[in-house]
């Protein structure tokens, strides 16, 4: 016999058992005392440490519990009839001895609360029950009774059927969706526990996986709710959102992420209690912060584990989703800007016209105003990036980096999602000036080859596009724009044209948002070699022309070169 712990309503409809213990034999006096003391009961609902005892079939010759190869409709509905099925499951023995300690105990009990329990009969059949890998069909049924009324199997007591339910668990949550339970699970640390990174978190934790490790130094505030999976009575809570975050993972089934309730640039990467979620192999750390100062930091950060980063844009018409590839190579700083560029395509980095409708007041003082934007807009967003978080968790991390953007349709519904995958960031040597980075991007690169080849013998080139960081120092090549058909190209040297040269540069630029612009040029040479006299001459008439720097990118054949000289402000 087992105790569990039972809800039930007391119109007898609904009831729910959990925690199943087994207890010491019926014969024990102490049993009956201590069963009323634990019933609650509000007038419509009851709860008690409840009766679960299980009658198991006579044993056949070989001293198993003897094969039932008959089936049908269960038509039990009181416990006379429950009590005449039981000799037919040849289960009426253990059912008999049952009742008469039960009967000899009530008699005991001077209680005379209202009471269930639930009885069990464990059938043995000729083959496995369909969907499971047990012989064994387990019929259960509820039973109310009145302590000091004894049981009869003549009395008509209603008897209900139950069923018996995998409780919530990893293993049971990876089944019902659809994941393979065979594989390791990724070790991931959620960066960000706000609209989306809580949507996210969830989609795991439904999934029968968890996180590592949560990061979120803010609380939950009113307008949080408008999109938060957190609820308004965690509102009044004085707890973190990480914190409350973590204690719904666990009833999911699964461990308790640990929680570190500060901001990302405060944690250190090489303590103890931390480096085991930033190591390589399954680790992951997902950046929903949508700061660009986190994503820096996170960029530099010296820990094996890959980024990756998700957020919305332009109210949520417009998302991107980022994976770095291994090594780190492209890193997240790369592959935003990879996404930027795919979304300039389609129109998403311009500038809204009235930065008005960009901000909504949700209160006076600092963090009182937030980006307007439905929970259902968010949730659109994130079941595309929890889909590819799982993926992820069955298959491994992506062999290179990964871009992903997506744009709402103008029903608001349909989503179309366009995925890159990308291949290392090239870095150029700096000459003159080392303060400054220059990355070419794998897209970028893959053109300049082709350039390259397309034009065997001599030196060709283009305009260079992309992203300066006044602040970091850093110059991000996005992509390459054609040279203009008066360009010249010869063994010694390259010459860009002038016609249409402006407006491929506007037509470019106003798509770009103040995020992309032309940043300067880009040639090849033949050998090996850093800038040439000529090179620096043309360095140095772009002195100043161009927005916070101009870049003059050289490709030899083992890689890039670079002058860069100061340009506006902005």
């Amino acid at each position: 016999m087992f105790m569990c712990t039972a809800t039930w309503s007391k119109n007898g409809l609904l009831s729910l058992a959990r925690d199943p213990q087994a207890v010491s034999p019926l014969n024990d006096p102490g049993f009956m005392r201590d069963l009323p003391t634990t019933l609650k009961d509000d007038g419509v609902i009851c709860s008690a440490r409840v009766p679960l005892v299980f009658c198991w079939p006579q044993a056949d010759t070989n001293g198993l519990p003897e094969v039932n190869a008959q089936y049908k409709a269960d038509k039990v509905t009181t416990f006379a009839e429950l009590a005449e099925q039981a000799t037919e499951w040849r289960c009426r023995v253990a059912l008999d001895d049952f009742v008469s300690n039960f009967n000899r105990l009530l008699g005991a009990s001077k209680s005379r609360v209202e009471i269930i329990l639930y009885l069990a009969f464990p059938i043995r059949r000729p083959k496995h029950v369909i969907g499971t890998q047990s012989e064994f069909e387990v019929m259960a049924y509820r039973i109310s009774f009145v302590l000091g009324a004894k049981l009869s199997a003549a009395d008509n007591t209603p008897v209900t059927p139950v069923a018996f339910i995998s409780p919530v668990s990893g293993a049971l949550l990876r089944r019902t969706s659809a994941l393979r339970e065979d594989v390791g699970e990724s070790q991931l640390t959620f960066v960000g526990c706000g609209s989306l990174g809580s949507k996210l978190l969830m989609h795991v934790a439904r999934a029968g996986s968890g996180a590592a490790l949560l990061v979120d130094e803010k609380r939950l505030v009113a307008h949080n709710v408008a999109r938060h999976v957190l609820l308004p009575e965690d509102v009044g809570r004085l707890q973190g959102k990480a914190e409350r975050l973590a204690n719904i993972v666990t009833s999911f089934g699964a461990m308790r992420p640990k929680v570190f309730g500060d901001d990302i640039r405060e944690l250190d990467f090489s303590s103890a209690k931390f480096r085991g979620f930033f190591g390589g192999g399954r680790c992951l750390v997902v950046n929903t912060t949508g700061s660009p100062s986190v994503r820096e930091f996170l960029a530099k950060a010296t820990f094996e584990a890959r980024v990756m980063e998700s957020a919305l844009m332009n109210h949520g018409t417009a998302a991107f989703m980022t994976v770095e590839g291994p090594g780190r190579n492209p890193s997240t700083t790369d592959l935003i800007y990879h996404a930027y560029e795919r979304l300039r395509g389609v129109g998403a980095l311009k500038q809204p016209t009235d930065s008005k409708e960009s901000v909504l007041e949700i209160g006076v003082g600092c963090h009182s105003v937030t980006i307007p934007m439905s929970d259902a807009r968010v949730s659109l967003i994130a079941a595309g990036v929890g889909q590819k978080l799982l993926e992820f968790g069955q298959d491994g991390l992506p062999d290179e980096g990964v871009t992903a953007v997506s744009t709402v349709g103008s029903d608001g519904m349909s989503i179309t999602w366009s995925v890159d995958h990308v291949g290392p960031t090239q870095i150029a040597r700096v000459y003159d000036d080392e303060g400054w980075a220059v990355r070419v991007l794998d897209a970028a690169h893959e053109k300049i080859l082709n350039d390259v080849d397309q034009y065997p013998g001599v030196e060709t080139g283009g305009l260079i596009v992309g992203n300066i960081s006044p602040l970091t120092r850093q110059i991000v090549i996005t992509d390459i724009l054609p040279a203009a058909p008066d360009s010249t190209r010869s063994a010694s040297r390259f010459v860009l044209g002038v016609q249409g040269t402006v407006d491929s540069i506007r037509e470019y630029e106003s798509l770009g948002g103040r995020t992309l612009w032309c940043l300067g040029t880009w040639h090849s040479h033949l050998a090996v070699s850093g800038p040439s006299p000529m090179d620096r001459d043309t360095a140095r008439l772009l002195d100043g022309t161009l927005r916070y720097a101009a870049v003059l990118l050289i490709r030899h054949p083992e890689g890039y070169a670079a002058l860069v000289r100061d340009g506006t402000l902005g």
